[in-house]
C-alpha cells in the first residue's frame, strides 16, 4: 500500500508540476496575447485617430466644395440677368438700326426727287433764256426752288434724326460691349 501510495504521490506530484508549467505556459501566452491586444489597441487608435482626420478633412472639403457652388450659383444668376440685359440692349439696338434704315430710304427718295427737281429747276432756267413767258417761268422757278428748300429742310431734319439715333446706336452698343 505505501507503494501504491508512493506512486498516487508521485502522480500527484507529475500532475502538480505538469499543472504549474501549463500554468506557466499559459500565463506567458496570456502575457503575449495581452502585447498583442495592446499593440492592437494602439494600431486601432491610431487608424481611428487617422480616420477622424481624414473625415474632418472631408469635411471642411464639402464645406469648401458647398462654397464654390454657392458662388457658382451667384455668379450663373448675375450672368443670367447681364444676358436679360443685353438681350434688352439688343432689341434696342435693332429698333434704332431699323429706325436708321428707315431714315435712310427717305434720304435717297428725297435725293431723288431734288435731283429731279434740280433738273426741272435747270430746264426751266434754259427755257427763261429763250421764252416771251417769262413771268410763268419765273413763277414755276419760284415754285420749284420754294419746293427745292423744302425738300433740303426735310433732308436735314432727316440727317439730325439720323445723326440722333446714330448717336442713341452708338451709346447703347457702347453699353453692351460695356455690360
Amino acid at each position: 500500500m505505501a507503494s501504491n501510495l508512493q506512486r498516487k504521490t508521485n502522480r500527484n506530484a507529475l500532475n502538480v508540476s505538469d499543472v504549474e508549467k501549463e500554468i506557466r505556459e499559459l500565463k506567458a501566452e496570456n502575457e503575449y496575447l495581452r502585447a498583442v491586444l495592446d499593440n492592437k489597441r494602439h494600431l486601432y487608435d491610431k487608424e481611428r485617430i487617422n480616420l477622424q482626420t481624414q473625415l474632418n478633412d472631408l469635411r471642411n472639403s464639402q464645406d469648401d466644395v458647398d462654397e464654390v457652388i454657392a458662388t457658382i450659383r451667384n455668379d450663373n444668376e448675375k450672368l443670367a440677368q447681364e444676358a436679360e440685359g443685353a438681350a434688352a440692349e439688343v432689341q434696342e439696338l435693332t429698333a434704332i438700326g431699323e429706325k436708321l434704315q428707315h431714315q435712310l430710304e427717305e434720304m435717297r427718295t428725297l435725293h431723288d426727287e431734288n435731283v429731279s427737281l434740280q433738273e426741272q429747276l435747270e430746264d426751266l432756267q434754259n427755257q427763261v433764256a429763250g421764252s416771251n413767258t417769262s413771268n410763268e417761268i419765273r413763277c414755276e422757278h419760284e415754285r420749284l426752288t420754294n419746293h427745292v428748300i423744302q425738300l433740303k429742310d426735310r433732308l436735314n431734319e432727316l440727317i439730325k434724326e439720323r445723326d440722333q439715333a446714330k448717336a442713341e446706336f452708338d451709346e447703347a452698343k457702347r453699353k453692351l460691349e460695356e455690360g
